[in-house]
């Protein structure tokens, strides 16, 4: 089975521009923007990092420019 876990983590890693396409095909509709901000990208690539050591640290996920807009 290949879920969208998998699926996310494969473009996480390949590079940003991939990952934009990754979310705007599964995670936007209509009520929400057809292109992410660099600043909501950068959060999820951080996220998702397949490297442990080079994902954000969940004490720093609030202070990040996306979610303190």
């Amino acid at each position: 089975e290949t879920g969208n876990g998998k699926v996310a983590m494969r473009y996480a890693t390949s590079g940003k521009k991939a990952l934009r396409q990754l979310i705007t095909a599964y995670g936007y509709n209509e009520a929400h923007p057809k292109n992410p901000s660099s600043d909501a990208i950068d959060l999820i690539a951080r996220l998702m990092a397949k490297n442990p050591s080079e994902r954000i640290p969940i004490s720093e996920i609030g202070n990040h420019p996306w979610l303190r807009g």
